[in-house]
């Protein structure tokens, strides 16, 4: 029989015929890790009818430090992590009163391709903000990265993904299965 510990302790306390048993629930416990997030540190510019690699610089957490915020802004799966993951991304798109915005994609990419996007389409009006998100389950094995990607299409003006109050937002999680 199972008996309750409290909250703030990693212990089981197992009976067994009148016998109390401790077992280190740290080791039983599941975990969704490896686990990451990451931000945009600055506004980054998003150039007409092109897809722009996402620049997630600014790392939250990395239980497994296997996402790169440096150098290719990508999680990468670690050795003995392989699994199903859920990926997830979110930028807001910010531009002037008058810039025309006339679709965009956020995008995962898996190993260099396309895996899935979202599209959003708003004619000709004029759109100063814009929030995009994309999520994901996937299958990912050992050595198979992920990185975001985004495009906008515009008729006139400037647009760039907004780094403000974490409005630019990149991570992932193991599954629990």
């Amino acid at each position: 029989a199972l008996t309750d510990v409290p909250a703030d302790t990693d212990e089981l306390l197992i009976s067994d015929a009148g016998t109390i048993k401790r077992i280190d629930y740290s080791l039983i416990k599941p975990t969704n890790t490896p686990a990451f997030e990451a931000n945009l540190s600055a506004e980054q510019s998003a150039s007409n009818d092109t897809y722009t690699k996402m620049d997630f610089d600014e790392e939250v957490f990395d239980t497994a430090g296997a996402y790169d915020h440096t150098t290719n802004q990508r999680f990468t799966v670690p050795s003995g992590q392989a699994g199903k993951y859920h990926i997830y991304a979110n930028v807001v798109l910010g531009g002037s009163a008058n810039d025309t915005v006339i679709d965009t994609k956020l995008l995962i990419y898996k190993n260099g391709s396309v895996y899935s996007r979202t599209i959003t389409h708003t004619g000709t009006n004029y759109q100063r903000y814009q929030q995009l998100s994309v999520a994901s389950t996937m299958v990912l094995g050992v050595g198979d990265y992920v990185e975001i990607y985004a495009q906008v299409n515009l008729s006139s003006g400037s647009v760039e993904f907004r780094a403000q109050n974490r409005e630019a937002t990149f991570g992932g999680f193991k599954i629990i299965e």
